[in-house]
């Protein structure tokens, strides 16, 4: 069995000589202990180390594959024998070579590796898991904390994803090239937040009692009264607003779908987009979510769907059921329950955490309490390096450094990760929410510091004050919708200051920052 104690030049002949391959392999085998004890900075820190690292990735990135021999004469320093620091040499030199393929890289020479750019935007993974399991995929999110090195995965510009967390709890998928709306990397894309529903007679919610447990559910109107409320004419409505508005992705809460909403939602939306994304710019919708597979209980699921084409591109079940207790019922003015307190949520909850990777970068969808219950899928999704999350809630008003703000900042702090909630109005309407009070129905917060030299989070809160406007925020005494910035990656969030020159001999600064500095 290769060890990475007595690792030799002979051990490394019998690994892959694809590159995103023998990082996995060698990943593997260097131990988190090598990293939390400090070997990997010292060795980081070493001139020599260094250089042999940029020769590896010159290399590799000139001839597109590992030539076993080259590479180990590069690393070794004692007569063939490699080790825990030969190991690291290699990856670092990989990672190196690996940089040019990150598609969130704006480096557009892939030198000899044009073929591992085509494997990953063809499946999504610079691997092939047929050949080795679990996924390599480019980093395309920075924590809004400084830069620091601590574990093992951040040291490099690739996530190493373990095969059991994509077979336990990540669906991993690829959008399609046709639903893609192609963003550039850190560009500003607006976000449209519209609460949709007002009140408990649109977002019903129903008590109930089993084996010994009260339990509530959520559900919006029925099909019968879809059209004779005019919901079909608020759909169009709230569409022509994030149109003119400029927005590329609408958001809508928890409760506010169903099977019969989300295809009318579909026929409605396609039926309201052009080809000509300077008349319709929105291109993706993330619907809510509801009890869309009428199961019972259901699950209360939320979809993402292409707005000009109607496709389905994501789905989430909810991971964590609420709990109402009885102060919740008393002051967010809920519907009468029967005597028995406290209420859970009554539906079938999912197993996994749906990604999907694309232009924006690598997305979820979260549904309410997921957001706090992080157990059940923030391990995962780290690993993954999630760039943005979509949260539908049911909620009483947003506010500032309350639950859904603190989550999202850890998140947006510990994982770069940009979270967008969107709230309702039912529970703000029923509660006389004072419309003079600082309260809102939307949050859009992500990391704000390109450089990571210190914390910086943008925080906009957004209110809409009706159920077919749009959730804006004010960003120079004008009101605007909030963004999120496309993924990126960039040479000056880890601890080298450039990267070595490319195949062209160009050396590669890391790029301007764009990010704005503000706070909203």
């Amino acid at each position: 069995m290769i060890s990475h104690r007595n690792f030799s030049t002979d051990d490394l002949r019998e690994l892959s000589t694809d590159p995103a391959h023998l990082f996995m392999q060698l990943y593997d085998l260097l131990p988190e202990d090598v990293f939390l004890h400090g070997d990997a900075m010292e060795w980081l820190a070493d001139p020599d180390a260094r250089r042999r690292a940029a020769r590896i990735g010159d290399e590799v990135l000139a001839h597109g594959l590992a030539d076993h021999q080259l590479l180990a004469g590069i690393a070794a320093e004692n007569h063939g024998w490699l080790g825990a620091r030969g190991i690291f040499v290699l990856l670092r030199g990989l990672d190196d070579a690996l940089w040019y393929v990150n598609p969130f890289n704006p480096i557009i020479d892939r030198g000899g590796l044009d073929w591992l750019s085509t494997r990953y935007l063809t499946t999504g993974r610079l691997n092939d898991d047929q050949q080795i399991p679990g996924a390599l995929l480019p980093r395309c999110a920075f924590p809004g904390e400084p830069r620091g090195r601590g574990h093992k995965a951040d040291h490099f510009a690739v996530h190493r994803v373990p095969p059991e967390y994509l077979r336990a709890k990540l669906n991993y998928a690829r959008v399609g090239n046709e639903n893609d709306p192609c963003f550039l990397p850190e560009q500003e894309v607006k976000i449209a937040c519209a609460p949709f529903l007002r009140d408990f007679a649109e977002l019903r919610i129903t008590y109930g009692h089993n084996n010994g447990v009260a339990k509530y559910r959520l559900a919006p109107m029925d099909a019968a009264e879809i059209n004779g409320r005019g919901i079909r004419e608020r759909m169009a409505c709230v569409l022509r607003k994030m149109d003119r508005a400029g927005a590329q992705i609408g958001v809508l809460p928890e409760g506010c779908l169903s099977k019969d909403m989300l295809e009318t939602w579909r026929d409605v939306a396609t039926g309201t987009a052009s080809k000509d994304s300077s008349v319709t710019p929105l291109r993706w919708l993330i619907l809510g979510s509801g009890p869309v597979d009428g199961g019972d209980p259901p699950h209360n699921r939320a979809v993402l769907i292409d707005r000009r084409l109607g496709d389905t591109l994501l789905i989430h079940d909810k991971l964590e059921r609420f709990t109402l207790d009885q102060e919740q019922v008393r002051t967010w003015k809920l519907p009468p329950p029967p005597a028995a307190l406290p209420l859970l949520e009554d539906i079938s909850c999912g197993s996994k955490l749906s990604v999907l990777e694309s232009s924006l970068g690598r997305l979820a969808i979260l549904i309410c309490q997921d957001l706090t219950a992080v157990s059940g899928w923030e391990r995962e999704g780290a690993s993954i390096g999630l760039s943005h999350l979509f949260v539908p809630v049911f909620s009483k008003p947003i506010r500032r450094y309350r639950w859904e703000h603190n989550a999202a900042a850890d998140l947006a702090n510990h994982h770069g990760t940009w979270v967008v909630v969107s709230n309702s109005l039912t529970v703000a309407n029923a509660m006389a929410a004072p419309p003079r009070a600082r309260w809102y129905t939307c949050l859009v917060l992500g990391p704000n510091n390109a450089s990571r030299e210190f914390y910086a989070l943008k925080e906009q809160f957004g209110r809409a004050t009706n159920a077919h406007e749009l959730a804006f925020t004010t960003k120079a005494r004008r009101r605007v919708l909030p963004t999120v910035h496309a993924a990126a990656v960039r040479a000056a969030w880890f601890t080298w200051a450039e990267k070595p020159a490319d195949a062209s001999g160009r050396s590669t600064p890391p790029q301007a920052s764009r990010y704005d500095s503000a706070s909203e």
